[in-house]
Formats: structure tokens, sequence, C-alpha cells
């Protein structure tokens, strides 16, 4: 089969707004079936062959942030970390958060 697909939205960062930070551009990319590392994909792709057994992934683009990360309140930043929504290792490095 073929696939085709326009990406050109993931060139550019999600904006933040109010100090927040830039969200992380979407990705796509395929695997082949007989390949042991997926290749990336430019954002235009026209008559892509594909074959049973390779897979595309799309990774879309994460939102930018509202307001300065190093404000946010500790309680809530506790519960991301709690929901799986952000890592221990990203809540120091982006808020700055130690407990």
């Amino acid at each position: 089969g073929t696939s085709a697909g326009n990406f050109d939205r993931f060139k550019v960062q999600p904006y933040g707004l109010d100090g927040g930070a830039p969200g992380a551009r979407g990705t796509v990319s395929l695997k082949r079936a007989n390949a042991t590392e997926p290749q990336a994909l430019p954002s235009k792709v026209a008559s892509l062959k594909i074959a049973r057994g390779d897979v595309i992934w799309l990774t879309t683009s994460g939102g930018g942030g509202y307001g300065d990360p190093k404000k946010r309140d500790a309680d809530a930043i506790r519960a991301d970390i709690e929901n799986g929504y952000v890592s221990r290792e990203a809540a120091r490095r982006y808020y700055g958060f130690e407990r």
C-alpha cells in the first residue's frame, strides 16, 4: 500500500503564553519490518510505500505552557508526578521542584 501525510505543524514548537515554555514538536517516523531502528520522516510525505509489518509512529505535539513554571503550586506539581504527567526529573528541571 501507500501512505501520504502533511505535518507542517511539526516544524514549529507550540508556543507558551505568559512566560510558559514551548511544547514539544510532533514527529512522524517509520520502522520497516526488516529494520532495527525507525527512520524519521519529513513533514510532508507523498506516495510512501508501506508493506505488511511496517509501523508508522505519529507523536502529536505537546501544548505550550502557561505562566512561569517556577511559580507553579507545589501541590499541583506533586499531583502531576503522582498521576504520571511529569517525571520527578522533569519536575526538578522545569519547575525547580525538590520535594
